[in-house]
């Protein structure tokens, strides 16, 4: 809207919010880290797997290069730059072997990742018109979870790594 309206003033302050948040988050992660983990010095193979993990987790996230970016600000704040290579940072992008999103369309997507499952699971319903009345939405709902992690040990799916895709 301030775009549209050429408030440049108001377009810059709140790109300046935008860095600010994303700094400050930056920060907290670092001290977390710094609390739990000695970052002192690199050890190698635990900063491997934990590259290797959070690959894992930008499989089906909606703002994986975000991630990717977020990830690469954490480690280089935390090491020495002879370790900015993509062993240890994400020098080449993940994105070219991430599964394709799907137009939209023809399709939308939905990542539990973002909202939680069961605020995903109500804005589909929402955005599907399936002609027909809810006597209680919440309770469908909350059966609906409820089928679905009884089944999900089955599925070998984390939650992090979903994604519904529902033709529009």
């Amino acid at each position: 809207e301030a775009f549209a309206q050429q408030h440049w003033d108001k377009m810059q302050k709140i790109s300046s919010m935008r860095i600010d948040h994303y700094d400050q988050r930056v920060e907290e992660t670092i001290t977390q880290l710094k609390m739990t983990v000695t970052c002192s010095t690199l050890h190698e193979s635990l900063w491997l797997d934990i590259k290797r993990h959070y690959l894992d987790l930008l499989t089906f996230h909606p703002q994986a290069e975000l991630a990717e970016t977020f990830y690469n600000s954490v480690f280089c704040r935390l090491f020495h730059r002879r370790y900015f290579n993509n062993a240890f940072i994400f020098v080449q992008t993940t994105l070219k072997n991430a599964p394709a999103l799907p137009v939209e369309a023809e399709y939308r997507s939905y990542f539990p990742v973002v909202e939680g499952l069961i605020p995903t699971i109500a804005d589909i319903v929402e955005h599907i018109d399936f002609k027909c009345q809810f006597r209680d939405l919440e309770q469908d709902i909350r059966n609906l979870v409820k089928a679905f992690i009884k089944q999900a040990p089955d599925t070998h799916h984390h939650g992090h790594m979903m994604r519904f895709d529902m033709l529009e």
